[in-house]
């Protein structure tokens, strides 16, 4: 079979929700397939997805199409079954998530932080800089208190802290760090006073 390629294109939503979906990157054609997989029903998808059989059908179909190859396995009277391609498909979206997890929080949280400023100017988070960490990120969404998230690197966030740019600066050390280890050597500077 001919190789075909196809383009990526990213996009993001604005919603007050602050719900998270089941995946970090959103795509109609993985929802699609991971509710079919999920309810072996294209039907039942359809309920879960808030659209028309028929418009699922139709959406089936195009990607097929599309792709030249079946996606579903459609006997009548037995559960749909998502085909190699379509299994495929649902595991490289995983892959993907797992392996750009950190830099996905971080464009969010940058993207978020950036219209929360467009849509309210008299907006006062609290600001945490440093390494990315997705309980951070979860806080975030599950706090009563406003948290902007600006993910760089250990050393960025203590010279933040230090510097006066953030309220806390989440950082990388080895617990077992003596004054004249490598750890100590790099970061030690950015806690001492005065200096």
């Amino acid at each position: 079979m001919k190789s075909r390629l196809f383009n990526i294109r990213l996009s993001f939503e604005i919603t007050e929700n602050k719900s998270e979906g089941f995946f970090l990157l959103k795509n109609d054609l993985i929802s699609l397939l991971d509710a079919i997989q999920r309810t072996g029903s294209i039907k039942a998808a359809a309920e879960v997805l808030g659209y028309s059989f028929r418009h699922i059908w139709n959406e089936l179909n195009k990607w097929e199409d599309e792709l030249g190859q079946p996606l579903v396995i459609r006997s009548r009277g037995k559960n749909a079954e998502l085909s190699p391609l379509a299994e495929q498909l649902l595991w490289t979206n995983k892959e993907v998530e797992a392996k750009y997890k950190e830099q996905i929080i971080e464009l969010q949280s940058g993207i978020s932080y950036s219209f929360r400023k467009a849509f309210n100017s008299a907006w006062d988070p609290i600001v945490i800089e440093g390494c990315a960490d997705s309980a951070l990120n979860l806080l975030r969404r599950t706090t009563d208190c406003e948290i902007e998230l600006n993910f760089t690197t250990s050393r960025k966030g203590l010279e933040a802290l230090r510097g006066g740019k953030c309220e806390l600066a989440g950082f990388n050390f080895p617990k077992s760090s003596s004054n004249n280890s490598k750890a100590f050597e790099t970061f030690g500077h950015l806690f001492a006073h005065g200096k």
